[in-house]
């Protein structure tokens, strides 16, 4: 985990103006970016660097903070308390990126469904 500003050095109050329950947290997947956008004027407020392809953004149980959580399990977050907001810490979770279970462990299961459309048999495995 890496705290990028500390609780103890974060704002008490809001310092801005915008309305959070009104911002949008838009994923610039390609860019690696969270562009953070005014629900009442439209406009971005700012874009936040990620370095990874955000696959969901979260608000949080406060309504304070934004999660921008990734596939690989790096999770951002983001202070909307703050003059301009601004990642605040960043983490990353489990041993590897899909599964933190070691493989020996995983079951294998396959599940037969009725004919597709074409009229073969309609096969799907998937490990639990």
């Amino acid at each position: 985990m890496t705290v990028l500003v500390p609780p103890a050095d974060r704002p008490k109050t809001k310092q801005n103006k915008y309305d959070i329950d009104n911002i949008f947290a838009v994923t610039l997947r390609d860019a690696g970016e969270v562009a953070l956008i005014d629900g009442d004027t439209k406009k971005i407020i700012t874009t936040i660097k990620t370095g990874y392809a955000v696959h969901i953004s979260r608000l949080s149980s406060s309504g304070r903070y934004v999660y921008a959580i990734g596939r690989d399990a790096k999770i951002d977050l983001i202070d909307l308390f703050m003059e301009t907001p601004a990642k605040v810490a960043e983490i990353k979770v489990g041993l590897e990126a899909r599964s933190s279970r070691p493989r020996s462990t995983r079951a294998s299961r396959t599940s037969t469904r009725s004919p597709a459309p074409t009229g073969r048999l309609s096969t799907r495995s998937w490990t639990a």
